[in-house]
């Protein structure tokens, strides 16, 4: 089982090779970033289609169902995970050397006391790379 930091940058690598919204990815970095959250699986007959069925539910630490925000969707959601007293900035895609890189956006996140060691991430949408650069944070605090 990877650490804590394993994970997120686990998850950080998946949203870099992420085509486009994943909410298994949403509910995987929900699962790591919100301590005492869980998830099981409800499994049920469906009567209209003759077989069993699973929901998978992710709960509060408090046992509350909840809806697991959209972190590979949108940016509103992704911005919810960057680090207090952090700088973030979305643009269009860079690569390492800062040359522009048209397929993909480029998210910047460093403390506020190191703007210019800021490290680009890239990613295939602007939520995405937020996501990631998030993630990345995280596992360095």
């Amino acid at each position: 089982m990877p650490t804590e930091r394993g994970k997120l940058l686990e998850l950080a690598e998946w949203c870099e090779a992420a085509e486009g919204p994943d909410r298994e990815l949403d509910a995987q970095i929900w699962l790591a970033c919100v301590p005492g959250s869980t998830r099981s699986e409800l499994r049920y007959w469906h009567a209209a289609i003759g077989k069993e069925c699973v929901i998978d539910e992710t709960r509060q630490a408090d046992g509350r169902l909840i809806v697991v925000p959209a972190y590979s969707a949108s940016i509103d959601a992704a911005m919810t995970l960057v680090p207090e007293g952090w700088f973030c900035m979305v643009a269009n895609g860079y690569d390492k050397k800062g040359k522009p890189c048209l397929v993909k956006s480029t998210a910047f996140i460093c403390p506020l006391d190191n703007i210019a060691g800021a490290e680009p991430v890239n990613a295939t949408t602007p939520a995405l790379a937020l996501t990631a650069a998030c993630l990345r944070a995280r596992a360095t605090e």
